[in-house]
């Protein structure tokens, strides 16, 4: 049985400001040209996973305390679900599987752009959600 936690409110800013690191971290690593895809697109998927703990965390649901992104979407009420909804599990196998392996998907530069911009948008929503300012 997965364990659920419930976190104070105030968690949830905690955890969007690291979720914007992450974020950060992969336009960061994308930019040099050097790093693998695959670690680039962790980072987005780091940024997606927290954004949406913040956004349980600031509702006041007990947390589940998982990675998978759809295990977390399915914490929160369908109407409060971020823009891509389900379709952003697929986010999930770079947290587990790529981080391991290296050349087994076909991951380009497109692909990367894409990846944060959809971690951009995810992003955005949370700031919405936790009724947060752009800093």
């Amino acid at each position: 049985m997965t364990k659920r936690q419930k976190f104070k409110k105030e968690y949830a800013v905690e955890l969007f400001k690291i979720a914007k690191s992450d974020l950060d971290s992969a336009r960061l690593l994308h930019g040099t040209k050097k790093a693998r895809p695959e670690t680039t697109v962790f980072h987005v998927q780091q940024c997606i996973e927290k954004s949406i703990k913040a956004v349980i965390c600031h509702n006041e649901i007990p947390l589940l305390m998982v990675h998978d992104i759809g295990a977390l979407l399915g914490c929160l009420p369908d109407e409060k679900h971020p823009p891509y909804d389900y379709d952003l599990m697929k986010f999930n196998d770079f947290a587990e599987i790529f981080r391991y392996e290296e050349g087994k998907a076909i991951i380009d530069a497109a692909d990367v752009e894409q990846a944060i911009l959809v971690g951009q948008n995810v992003v955005d929503w949370a700031e919405a959600a936790l009724g947060t300012t752009k800093k």
